[in-house]
């Protein structure tokens, strides 16, 4: 008999399907087309198992406990690194060597792989925490670019998870209506946030392709300059900002008369590009002079232009002046403005007005 259940994990089914279409052919997604096919194979394995067609047989679905931590993973990795290893592979070991005690063992098997999923959960918050500060020292259009989004998915669904593990670790003493429920509400989760995640990827800018390509070679050696790798300017700030106090006010002249913060999307490259400075000495200046990285810095300046400009255009729109000063979306112009300012947008210009 078909329950609720059932046709849950059939729509989740669906919708995996539909994002290995929509995601087939980007290399720079394959590690979410591997989660996307797991997904797919399991939901088909529970629903045969829940139908009855293969429970008698052997019982598969255990070790896919094992198999979505190292999956999520992956595919964080190979959005940033733009390919996966043959080696990455072995992540997937555990699941296929656990497979002989999913028939006979089912519990044990769920509850180590509770804690195998839960390690890969904070690996990849790692991940993504890496690659997003590493952002921040490269892009003014950080926010814009990064996997923050990410992180909040994983979090929700590393939540629900855990809830649902704990379900099935105590399962045998659970009662079926509870067991139904649980099963129900996190698969039905699980498919809000599926789906919200292959619409994210399909509207990942392009740009992320080719800034995966640099981090990965700024990060393939164990040496890197702290200025460029991500590491906070406190604690390189006494080793030498003296000499980078030059380049900084040479630099900081130049973005300022020349407006260079107001172009949409500004890089690292293209400031070194504009200035003939080398790229790890701007990020070094910023860094240790300025205490802040590029992106904090860039974003400082364009809010600094915005609330000159509300004073002498006091009818303009505030989305124009954002838009004019280098920012790329009312989102990213108003989470920058009360970082920096400690307001909205509005309820700063209503303050100037009153005043």
């Amino acid at each position: 008999m078909i329950s609720v259940v059932n046709l849950i994990q059939a729509a989740l089914l669906a919708v995996a399907l539909l994002g290995l279409c929509l995601l087939s052919g980007k290399k720079q997604h394959q590690g979410f087309i591997c989660l996307l096919l797991l997904v797919v194979l399991l939901c088909a394995f529970n629903l045969l198992e829940e139908t009855n067609l293969t429970r008698e047989l052997y019982l598969v679905t255990p070790v896919f406990v094992l198999g979505l931590g190292p999956a999520f993973y992956l595919a964080v990795k190979s959005a940033f690194t733009s390919r996966l290893e043959w080696q990455d592979a072995l992540h997937f070991l555990p699941m296929l060597a656990l497979l002989p005690l999913a028939q006979q063992q089912p519990q044990w098997v769920i509850a180590i792989g509770t804690l195998w999923r839960l390690g890969y959960a904070l690996l990849t918050f790692r991940l993504v925490w890496q690659f997003n500060k590493w952002l921040k020292q490269q892009r003014s259009d950080a926010e814009e670019l990064s996997f923050g989004w990410f992180g909040w998915v994983l979090a929700v669904q590393t939540l629900v998870s855990m809830l649902d593990l704990l379900r099935l670790n105590m399962q045998p003493a659970l009662g079926q209506l509870l067991n139904q429920t649980g099963q129900g509400v996190s698969t039905a989760t699980t498919l809000v946030l599926l789906a919200y995640l292959i619409v994210k990827l399909v509207k990942t800018p392009v740009d992320l392709a080719s800034l995966s390509l640099v981090w990965q070679s700024e990060h393939s050696s164990d040496e890197q300059s702290p200025a460029v790798s991500g590491a906070e300017p406190s604690l390189i700030r006494s080793e030498n900002a003296a000499d980078y106090s030059g380049i900084f006010t040479e630099l900081d002249q130049q973005i300022r008369q020349q407006q260079w913060y107001s172009q949409p999307r500004l890089s690292l490259e293209q400031l070194s590009e504009l200035t003939g400075l080398n790229p790890r000495d701007i990020s070094r200046a910023i860094n240790l002079v300025a205490g802040l990285n590029f992106n904090d810095y860039i974003n400082q300046l364009r809010i600094k232009q915005v609330q000159r400009q509300m004073l002498q255009q006091p009818d303009t729109p505030l989305l124009t002046l954002a838009l004019n000063a280098g920012f790329n979306s009312k989102s990213s112009f108003n989470t920058s403005f009360r970082l920096w300012v400690g307001l909205t947008p509005s309820a700063y210009r209503q303050q100037q007005l009153n005043t």
